[in-house]
């Protein structure tokens, strides 16, 4: 945790349940000017879905609940590491995070039956498939109404790994040409026609580096015994 540039631990917020979230504080190294500082819609504060408070989207099609992010964050190249932990309520096609609440030019982009989109420096949004053993080591498919770590893994030559809850490998991409990701906003973009996300997200991490091999497994397994 202490060499991440972007850190949203929504289980550290303080208020009832219900209550409207609008700011979050960037718990990591970039610090205040990259925290949460507003909101699209009507995310709330969740504490009884999970074993932790988390921030509820209750988007239905394109509602637009969204956390605005102060300023957006780019990494400097191509290594580094993403990691989210959700709870999808309902399957269907929903951007989770965007380079910002109005676009879309950089997203992660979730669809059904173990389908993703992952676009990066605006350029082609690349297919990812969890659901076969491909590029990966187990074929995997993401629950309804089960708390989901995941975890992003781009190396230096541009290839993304992708690993779910306990260091599952499920998918790889390799370079895509893009240089750099952009992070904005959680829980949808308010550009284009494409569903937001309906769901829960507990938390939210982003390193500037490819934390590496060792690392991944250590971090999944912190991140899944505390979720």
């Amino acid at each position: 945790y202490a060499d991440l540039d972007i850190h949203f631990d929504f289980s550290t917020l303080t208020g009832a349940h219900g209550d409207a979230v609008t700011t979050v504080t960037n718990l990591g190294a970039a610090g205040a000017p990259k925290s949460i500082g507003s909101a699209e819609g009507a995310p709330t504060l969740d504490r009884t879905s999970l074993s932790r408070a988390c921030v509820d989207f209750p988007n239905s099609g394109d509602n637009d609940n969204i956390l605005d992010m102060a300023a957006s964050y780019t990494t400097t190249g191509k290594p580094m590491t993403f990691f989210i932990v959700f709870q999808w309520d309902a399957a269907a096609t929903n951007t989770i995070v965007a380079s910002a609440d109005d676009s879309v030019n950089d997203y992660l982009l979730l669809t059904t039956g173990g389908r993703m989109k992952f676009r990066l420096a605006s350029g082609t949004a690349a297919n990812i498939v969890t659901s076969n053993t491909n590029d990966s080591t187990v074929d995997y498919t993401p629950l309804i109404n089960t708390p989901i770590v995941m975890l992003i893994q781009r190396q230096e030559d541009g290839t993304s790994k992708f690993f779910h809850d306990n260091n599952i490998f499920t998918a790889q991409i390799t370079d895509t040409g893009d240089a750099n990701w952009t992070l904005g906003a959680i829980g949808g973009t308010t550009s284009g026609s494409i569903g937001d996300f309906n769901g829960k997200v507990c938390e939210v991490g982003l390193y500037d580096v490819d934390i590496g091999s060792p690392n991944i497994p250590i971090l999944l397994e912190s991140l899944c015994t505390k979720w």
